[in-house]
């Protein structure tokens, strides 16, 4: 077999799925962009799901690796990461706007299955580094594990739905390119400072 058919119906498939998500692609669209058959599709990857999950997980690792990085580094405070993380991951999502639509889109699409996929995706060391970090940083007490959710789901909102939005604010609110970008950094760089004094406003 020609090892380059199955590289190119993971390419293939990675650009239809990115752009149309997993619903409205189908097999005889990915077969004709990757040149090919579906045999060979069946073949290597045995199935449209199986091959989605591929696309799926590569996608989710780009940005949970980007977090995960961040936390792990022991030279520098709790706050100083949780800004790098956010910086990383806004810049990173706004240099590839499609990630975080398309990884929207499939947990809106199948909450319960993507959800799952990505529980398997997080090593359970990494809940528990995340969670003695901000307990060390805002202390342990009876809501710690609550406001440890909410810096997660705030800062996953913030970083994601301005990319998502964005072209509402061009074309609604009449922004053009740069000033997106002005907003935009601006926006970033208020991120963490925000939730933090959120949370210490609470605990």
């Amino acid at each position: 077999m020609n090892n380059n058919t199955e590289i190119d119906i993971l390419e293939a498939a990675r650009r239809l799925f990115l752009k149309k998500g997993f619903k409205e692609t189908t097999v005889r669209e990915i077969v004709k962009e990757a040149n090919t058959s579906k045999a060979m599709l069946n073949y290597y990857y045995r199935s449209k799901e199986k091959l989605f999950f591929i696309v799926f997980d590569e996608a989710f690792h780009k940005v949970y690796s980007r977090i995960r990085t961040s936390f792990l580094r022991d030279d520098i405070d709790f706050a100083k990461k949780l800004e790098l993380a956010v910086s990383d991951c806004t810049c990173f999502f706004n240099e590839t706007p499609q990630l975080p639509i398309f990884i929207a889109g499939e947990v809106a699409r199948n909450p319960n299955k993507i959800g799952k996929r990505i529980s398997e995706l997080i090593e359970n060391d990494f809940i528990d580094i995340f969670n003695k970090q901000f307990e060390g940083n805002f202390g342990n007490n009876a809501n710690s594990e609550t406001y440890s959710s909410f810096l997660i789901i705030a800062i996953l909102s913030l970083c994601v739905f301005p990319i998502i939005a964005k072209p509402v604010l061009k074309f609604s609110i009449g922004f053009e390119e740069n000033k997106f970008e002005e907003i935009f950094n601006a926006h970033q760089s208020l991120i963490s400072p925000f939730v933090l004094a959120a949370i210490h406003s609470k605990i």
